[in-house]
């Protein structure tokens, strides 16, 4: 009988799994790392969605944390940008930072709902140049097929920071949902230029040497 490890039911584990079963079943063994690959961030993501949901409630943030995911999700989608290279330093990542800026953004709403919404252009002309200089900037496991995608996806991200900084600007700074937006944007841009880049990877290092130091303790 085959012995199964922790590793087998990771996400990534399980993932292999879906996709090795899909391929079987499709009669499709070519496709096996793609459908494994889908299934993965599939899983992930529920997994996300479920604990940042139960965090967010616990915290009273559910709204802001909900948005926030949304709003950064909509831009990475197009625009890729730097990440972490296992499924749970990426998820410890992303909670630290998703709710580092929704406590904060919680503590500092009443004062920034009460300034005038001219203090929106700066930002917004900050993401728009950034998209401009660095968009698109995809994950080494799935690059860009082809110059034209590029210079596709660098219009699609320029025309969503448009479109949104339009909206924003209409709408002022006297809504909630109008600061967590701007910071989604903000903190998707920074993921897609070189500093940000260099500090995600020394995060992604970092947490990588940590799990390897508590693994080797308790194996110790």
């Amino acid at each position: 009988m085959k012995q199964y490890t922790p590793r087998d039911y990771s996400i990534h584990g399980l993932g292999q799994k879906v996709g090795a079963w899909l391929a079987e079943h499709t009669d499709q063994p070519e496709k096996g790392p793609i459908y494994a690959y889908g299934a993965e961030v599939a899983l992930g993501a529920v997994v996300k969605i479920i604990v940042a949901g139960t965090l967010a409630v616990i915290l009273g943030i559910l709204p802001i944390i909900a948005l926030l995911i949304i709003a950064t999700g909509v831009l990475r989608v197009v625009v890729g940008g730097a990440h972490c290279t296992a499924y749970y330093r990426c998820l410890i990542y992303s909670l630290i930072s998703f709710f580092g800026l929704g406590l904060l953004l919680k503590h500092y709403l009443p004062y920034l709902t009460s300034l005038s919404s001219g203090v929106l252009i700066l930002p917004l002309l900050a993401c728009l140049i950034i998209n401009l200089r660095w968009a698109p900037c995809p994950p080494e496991n799935r690059p860009l097929r082809n110059e034209a995608e590029g210079k596709s996806k660098k219009r699609l991200a320029i025309l969503i920071c448009l479109v949104l900084s339009v909206v924003l600007l209409l709408a002022g700074t006297s809504h909630w949902w109008v600061w967590v937006v701007l910071l989604g944007m903000l903190s998707e841009a920074v993921t897609i230029t070189p500093w940000g880049i260099w500090f995600v990877n020394g995060c992604d290092r970092l947490l990588a040497g940590n799990i390897k130091r508590k693994e080797a303790e308790l194996h110790g």
